[in-house]
């Protein structure tokens, strides 16, 4: 017989105890890291970590030389170093990232919503709870008028921090969760789909269990504003000259831009002929960007991209800039395009190899607004880091 009370003869239990109060919100440990605290809101865990102790130690930048002579990087301990910036590099993301343009997030999307539904283990009252008010927190991304272009969380959170410069920037956090391997491309990812980064070259160094990023930067910080702010505002002027705004379709705005471009640009064969010899001149940098383009009229074709991406974020389009090679390229298997989001669907530009080769002749619109597919693009391949494996099969890319 069933005994709700006890069994036969036996005292009734006593009453379980109340559940203790939950504690007010704060940071404190992470249940599943004992180097992080997470942040607890008073009900619930959220997804906002920071390194337990203070970590940053940022390391100096190195004085600036000659407004476009990259910086001479100096090697201190251990560290992980991507490659230089590639000689086709050029830019970014689908328009649904750029509300993330000016957020840090301190866990990359994924896995997020499985670690809310308790993927932390412990629930607070189990665990010991030591709130510290002063540990370092991840860092937050300054804001920029310049827009963001990568897509992928990571490089989107370090974006605005390359563009405004920053000389050191803690990645522990992002290091423990993913890899230095992650980080690396990250920034990859936002050197190419920017047209307002000028880093070339990045390594992760590690110290004392800090992780910390340190850019090489090609211009001080004085010469970088200067052709950033000279970059989007003649990308503003080229859009009122070509009458983007008078364009009826994203499909139009992107042959307008096209037409511009192939119109007013030159290619820069003195800085292609320098490429092909691994000559390190003043001209090849500026022509892998927006402004070589843009403001100075000639570049090769990675500062088409750029300048195609440039003026398209300005008139609401999304454009990204796709590196690859081309084996029927006359130059070099190198090369760069782009690919803009119209009626729904990523279609391929490329200005380099639709503009005349001399003199004002027609226009050509061979590669303009060509679908994934089509013939002439079967010689055509991209790269694999242009953009981070988890956005660029978004792109058909």
């Amino acid at each position: 017989m069933f005994y709700p009370d006890g069994g036969a003869g036996e005292s009734a239990a006593a009453p379980a105890p109340a559940p203790a109060p939950l504690p007010q919100a704060g940071w404190m440990p992470d249940p599943s890291s004992p180097t992080y605290e997470r942040y607890w809101d008073g009900q619930r865990w959220t997804t906002h970590t920071r390194p337990r102790t203070a970590v940053a130690a940022p390391v100096t930048a190195p004085a600036p030389g000659p407004a476009w002579s990259p910086h001479t990087p100096t090697s201190h301990g251990p560290s992980f170093s991507a490659p230089a910036y590639p000689a086709t590099v050029p830019p970014r993301r689908s328009r649904a990232s750029r509300a993330l343009g000016l957020l840090v997030p301190v866990a990359v999307a994924a896995g997020i919503a499985s670690m809310v539904s308790g993927g932390w283990g412990s629930t607070p009252e189990r665990v010991q709870f030591t709130v510290v008010e002063d540990a370092t927190a991840a860092p937050i991304a300054p804001d920029t008028p310049y827009g963001t272009y990568s897509s992928t969380p990571m490089a989107v959170a370090l974006e605005p921090l390359l563009v405004t410069q920053a000389p050191a920037i803690d990645v522990t956090q992002w290091a423990h969760e993913h890899g230095t391997d992650a980080i690396l491309a990250a920034v990859g990812e936002a050197a190419i789909q920017s047209p307002y980064v000028y880093v070339d070259l990045w390594t992760v160094r590690e110290l004392a269990g800090t992780f910390t990023l340190q850019p090489n930067y090609v211009y001080d910080d004085e010469e970088a504003e200067r052709r950033r702010s000279e970059t989007r505002q003649a990308a503003a002027d080229a859009l009122v000259a070509a009458g983007v705004a008078g364009a009826a379709s994203d499909a139009e705005k992107a042959s307008l831009i096209h037409h511009y471009i192939v119109t007013a640009a030159t290619y820069d064969t003195q800085a292609s002929d320098a490429l092909e010899v691994g000559r390190a001149l003043p001209i090849v940098q500026q022509s892998q960007e927006a402004y070589g383009i843009l403001v100075e009229g000639s570049a090769v074709c990675t500062g088409y991209a750029m300048a195609f991406t440039a003026m398209a974020e300005l008139a609401g389009l999304d454009a990204v800039t796709v590196t690859g090679t081309d084996s029927t390229s006359e130059l070099s298997a190198g090369h760069a395009w782009n690919k803009v989001l119209v009626d729904g669907r990523w279609v391929l530009v490329d200005t380099t190899w639709d503009d005349p080769d001399q003199g004002p002749r027609d226009i050509s619109t061979e590669y303009l607004l060509v679908k994934d597919g089509d013939p002439l693009l079967s010689t055509r391949v991209a790269d694999e880091d242009w953009m981070m494996p988890e956005s660029r099969r978004e792109f058909g890319a």
